[in-house]
């Protein structure tokens, strides 16, 4: 449960892009809507940052058009080593 000294705060969500990938047939935007308004509802938290980290951003489900609606709506996308 959200308490008061969660109010106001900033929350970094690191997304993990080759393990939790976008489902097949789902909106990009959709998803990240739906991640911001839980985190928000849940710790009543500000302003929310997210960063999809990939081992090989260029061959996660839905590519290049994928990554690009991420990155139109403000997610910082990184390659990831390992």
């Amino acid at each position: 449960m959200a308490t008061q000294q969660h109010r106001g705060e900033k929350a970094l969500v690191l997304w993990d892009i080759n393990n939790c990938p976008i489902p097949d047939g789902h909106d990009p935007f959709m998803v990240v809507h739906r991640i911001q308004t839980a985190l928000g509802l849940v710790r009543r938290c500000g302003e929310i940052s997210m960063t999809a980290i990939g081992n090989n951003l260029t061959k996660i489900p839905g590519g290049e058009d994928v990554m690009r609606k991420l990155s139109s709506i403000g997610i910082s996308l990184k390659n990831g080593h390992g």
